[in-house]
């Protein structure tokens, strides 16, 4: 188990589109993973619940909260769990 709150760096699925976002709790925690442009404007919630301990994948496929494909640019992935808030910079070229 992770010893405290990770997020790590965002991973691209080539060739399938998409983003994998990896996360990883040291105890059951409520989590919030969004996804967020470049304005400040939540385009995607990723998980909004309680999580098990241990490492967790999460996959953004390029759509916003309605289903339409977000355009190419930078977002911001916030993960807010265990009392913490961390962020990771995600590229996305669709």
């Amino acid at each position: 188990l992770p010893s405290a709150v990770v997020l790590a760096s965002p991973s691209t699925k080539p060739g399938q589109g998409g983003s994998a976002l990896r996360c990883g709790l040291p105890g059951e925690s409520r989590v919030s993973l969004v996804l967020f442009d470049q304005q400040g404007r939540r385009i995607r919630d990723l998980v909004n619940g309680t999580l098990a301990a241990g490492e967790h994948v999460a996959t953004w496929d390029g759509r916003d909260n309605v289903g339409r494909r977000a355009p190419s640019g930078l977002y911001f992935v916030r993960l807010e769990a265990g009392g913490r808030t961390l962020t990771q910079r995600l590229v996305a070229i669709q």
